[in-house]
């Protein structure tokens, strides 16, 4: 849909709110995956968060991330940091790239400018770090498995 608006100008505005609406969703959801196992490797459970706010989603993700070694010192942290405080307070609970007024018929769609092509590269970015954080937390979620086995072998 990104892709599809770049190519074709007339549509932008059109396409805009459910491009950002999308990617919005799909960091809210690799968090909560994300999340999820870590939860796993912490406290053998695959609960993950119910909620919609993904400013605390990923303070959650990384207080727990921080838990299992990794750290959230460089600068991708530190983008990304301000990416979603920046979603996070245009559209706190999921609700302002999805309808264009709240429950009272107050008008909650506020975009000015948004420049598609700063935000397929960093949503690009932002699905890459993804995947290997991913695979950092697969890594670990193996690891806590292979040491649950052990100790329970032990047991019988």
């Amino acid at each position: 849909m990104l892709d599809h608006a770049l190519e074709e100008p007339r549509r932008r505005d059109f396409l805009v709110y459910p491009i950002v609406f999308l990617i919005r969703h799909y960091i809210e959801l690799r968090l909560k995956e994300l999340i999820q196992g870590l939860n796993y490797c912490q406290q053998q459970t695959r609960d993950f968060p119910t909620g919609h706010n993904i400013v605390n989603l990923w303070n959650d993700f990384k207080i727990k991330y921080q838990s299992v070694g990794e750290s959230i010192a460089d600068d991708r942290f530190k983008a990304m940091d301000n990416l979603i405080n920046e979603l996070g307070n245009t559209d706190p609970i999921s609700m302002s790239f999805r309808y264009p007024v709240d429950k009272d018929g107050n008008r909650i769609q506020k975009l000015e400018k948004v420049n598609l092509t700063e935000l397929r590269e960093t949503f690009i970015r932002v699905s890459y770090m993804f995947d290997g954080i991913s695979m950092q937390i697969a890594h670990h979620v193996d690891i806590t498995e292979g040491l649950l086995g052990e100790m329970y072998a032990n047991y019988y």
